[in-house]
């Protein structure tokens, strides 16, 4: 997905680094009246050349390896890089010149193109690499199934890139004579293969590598691989047996003197998730700007008709069940949560989700924010935030996470989680849990951008209705 945005990051920068450069040459140096500048046009052949620049450019870009998996962002070894793909850029840029009508001023116009696309280049993956750090989900954390020298190598060499945003949280592997000596070198063991599957299940994992050969995940005791499959967790391979192969049906690529090949069977990167995530940030700003006299007055209501703060935070697990504070407005009365114990034997919901249609802990304005959803319009800022999308399955608290008896449950936390989704356009909390999960998973598998639009465009709908409202 980083690697998508610098695509587009780049062509703008060439784009407008071209532009910016034909400005000062034609206007700044040769003194072209601002009159003549105002009427240049592109007819269709220089049009058809801007786009031959374009995909040359790309090329070139892609010649350097500048979008690496893993190395996309700005490290020193890229920066030399990134400006020797401008250079190269720019000589396209010379070549075309006779074609775009650029004559002699073509020799003053490409290197100053070159320097103004370099420091468009460098400057889009700084301000990537600050967005990544600061806006995101913290480090991509990665669990190592293996304990071979290979292993403790290659996850050295993760945690020194500084363009990976990666931390190694630690190696599986079963007792074997070489794993003392692997403890000696630094590496620390967490589980063995049997107890692989408990593991995963209590901490954030957003992708296994696994070193081992296939034949060893192929023993008895050994549930890496159907874990990892249950709970929806990116598994890459790193072998040697393929290296020296072109997969075009894999999603792969050379290390070393090995082949990564990654299988996902959760959520998917790349265009498809720029764009939800462009759908996430630019709808959440709108209906944030568009609710905010609906803000006012619910926070009005709620702080004069009851004791408490107006909000609420409830700490809920995301995406790889990292948690994060989910935001509402405050619907209950103070203490609610201590409450809730007592009230467990009327609990009228099957699993281990508390619903009671009639909980007194609920005021009455709440109860009315409730049926209308307004309790949940503060999320938009969790979306804003990246903890949570538009659409997706409903984040859960740690209580109703801990009763999950499926291991196929857990792959809900393979995508992030939603303001709504297939459960809110299907009867909201009148559902049974495990049509609930049920539906989660049907959204996991059969996500698409179209899909996403449906929902929300039914979802609005569902809410005027009241449809399956607590």
């Amino acid at each position: 997905m980083l690697a998508g945005v610098l695509r587009i990051c780049d062509l703008a920068s060439m784009a407008g680094s071209l532009g910016l450069a034909a400005l000062v040459t034609f206007w700044g140096i040769r003194g072209l009246p601002v009159s003549e500048l105002l009427a240049f046009r592109l007819g269709p052949m220089e049009l058809g050349l801007v786009l031959v620049l374009l995909l040359l450019w790309h090329l070139g870009f892609a010649a350097f390896d500048v979008y690496h998996p893993g190395q996309a962002l700005l490290g020193q070894r890229r920066l030399a890089d990134v400006v020797k793909a401008t250079a190269l850029n720019a000589v396209f840029v010379l070549a075309l010149s006779p074609l775009l009508g650029l004559g002699v001023a073509a020799t003053l116009l490409a290197p100053l193109f070159c320097i103004l696309a370099s420091a468009g280049a460098v400057s889009s993956r700084l301000l990537l690499r600050l967005a990544v750090r600061h806006l995101g989900n913290g480090p991509r954390k990665v669990l190592i199934v293996g304990t071979s020298p290979r292993a403790l190598r290659f996850a050295a060499r993760i945690e020194q890139d500084p363009d990976s945003h990666t931390k190694v949280i630690g190696f599986v592997d079963d007792a074997w004579p070489g794993i003392t000596d692997f403890q000696e070198a630094g590496g620390h063991v967490v589980c063995d293969q049997k107890n692989f599957a408990s593991f995963v299940r209590d901490t954030v994992v957003d992708e296994v590598l696994i070193t081992l050969p296939p034949s060893v995940l192929r023993k008895p005791g050994s549930t890496v691989l159907a874990a990892c499959q249950e709970h929806g967790i990116r598994v890459r391979f790193l072998t040697s047996i393929l290296k020296d192969l072109t997969l075009n049906a894999l999603e792969g690529r050379g290390v070393d003197d090995a082949f990564l090949v990654t299988f996902a069977n959760g959520t998917v990167e790349g265009w498809p998730m720029v764009a939800k995530r462009v759908l996430d940030v630019s709808m959440s700003l709108l209906l944030l700007v568009v609710t905010a006299p609906l803000f006012l007055v619910t926070a009005l209501l709620v702080g004069v008709t009851s004791r408490g703060p107006v909000f609420f935070s409830q700490e809920r697990r995301g995406l790889n069940k990292r948690g994060f504070p989910m935001y509402k407005f405050r619907t209950m009365v103070p203490g609610a949560e201590e409450k809730l114990p007592q009230l467990r034997p009327l609990n009228e919901a099957g699993g281990p989700v508390f619903k009671l249609k009639n909980d007194p802990r609920i005021t009455p304005i709440g109860r009315i924010l409730r049926v209308l959803s307004i309790d949940e319009l503060p999320q938009l800022v969790n979306v804003l935030k990246g903890e949570m999308s538009l659409v997706g399955p409903r984040p859960l608290p740690d209580t109703d996470v801990e009763g999950f008896e499926q291991d196929r449950h857990w792959r809900r936390f393979s995508v992030t989680p939603g303001l709504t989704g297939l459960w809110q356009v299907n009867g909201r909390s009148s559902i049974p849990f495990e049509e609930w999960m049920e539906l989660d998973l049907k959204y996991i598998d059969e996500w698409s951008l179209r899909l996403d639009l449906e929902i929300l465009a039914k979802t609005g709908s569902a809410v005027l209705r009241g449809h399956g409202a607590e």
